[in-house]
């Protein structure tokens, strides 16, 4: 079977406790029966068996919870502890689990995120990986390659590929659209690699592209999104989409509201675990968009104030 993937997504590993914002904590875990009974009967310390005793409780069609019942991949979920972390998560910042009995002994969930497959038409996979990890952002900003897209043959290394569970649905041949699917892809990544542009202006492109091939479509005019595409590689064309699409510099308003909402989220973080690592993200953005570094910690001046670059 074929796999499209980033090139990227090849180099990327856990960094266990090098990670400044670990992923074993706030989300929920769903295990197999195959894996928790593997869990329940494994040859391990003392330490390890008392928290695999406390560790897991049965799924029972929690639809309230948004669970549904499945031997497969919905048979048991992790408790996470009252500092909603999990209880595998040691204070080396190291999986007890992979520690002690190996990376394969891994749920699908821990061994696979935050690598993301798909599958297309039925026949071929697609592999990213989610953004949520520190160090995918890291690796993507500092590759080469960027989001260069190549073609292999799928090794059959993943469990959760072999038992048909994904994380990016699949693409289906019913969908009206299929025909295009690709065509599609191509673009949305050649816009998000086009550095003639700013990378606001690119996202402006990556909407309204996005925006009318759904138009397209959901009319019954699926031919038409390649004429489309073929648009979007004119560098003229490209650049008065983004100037009808961006808020007049003069507007104020606008840019006021912008960067209160900015100013909201920076506030939201300030408490996290993390304060430091995401408040030198948000002045690092801040400073890519032209927001005066000033304007964070001055909420009365950020009200009246602002300095988007152009």
């Amino acid at each position: 079977m074929k796999i499209v993937k980033f090139k990227y997504c090849d180099e990327f590993h856990c960094i266990g406790p090098d990670c400044t914002d670990h992923c074993c904590k706030e989300w929920k875990i769903l295990l197999g029966k195959r894996e928790y009974l593997d869990y329940k009967k494994a040859e391990c310390s003392n330490e390890l068996k008392s928290v695999i005793n406390t560790a897991f409780e049965r799924v029972k069609n929690h639809e309230k919870k948004g669970i549904v019942y499945d031997e497969k991949s919905n048979y048991a979920q992790i408790n996470f502890n009252k500092e909603d972390e999990c209880p595998f998560h040691g204070a080396d910042g190291l999986c007890m689990i992979q520690k002690e009995l190996g990376e394969k002994a891994l749920t699908v969930t821990c061994s696979t995120f935050p690598r993301l497959y798909g599958l297309v038409g039925g026949e071929i996979l697609i592999f990213g990986c989610d953004i949520t990890c520190p160090h995918v952002v890291e690796l993507m900003i500092d590759h080469p390659e960027g989001l260069e897209v190549c073609e292999d043959e799928y090794d059959g290394s993943n469990e959760g590929v072999n038992r048909s569970l994904y994380g990016i649905p699949e693409g289906s041949k019913k969908w009206q659209g299929y025909s295009q699917y690709w065509t599609i892809k191509s673009a949305q990544i050649d816009i998000l690699q086009n550095r003639n542009f700013t990378i606001p202006e690119r996202l402006l492109m990556l909407g309204f592209f996005s925006k009318k091939a759904d138009e397209y479509i959901e009319a019954g005019q699926v031919e038409k999104v390649e004429t489309l595409y073929n648009m979007m590689l004119d560098y003229d064309t490209c650049k008065k989409i983004a100037d009808s699409l961006r808020a007049p510099q003069s507007d104020v308003s606008a840019a006021t509201k912008s960067a209160n909402t900015f100013l909201k989220m920076y506030q939201s973080v300030t408490s996290s675990k993390n304060k430091d690592y995401i408040t030198r993200l948000f002045e690092q953005t801040a400073q890519s968009i032209g927001v005066r570094n000033e304007l964070l910690s001055d909420e009365d001046k950020i009200k009246t104030t602002c300095n988007f670059v152009t």
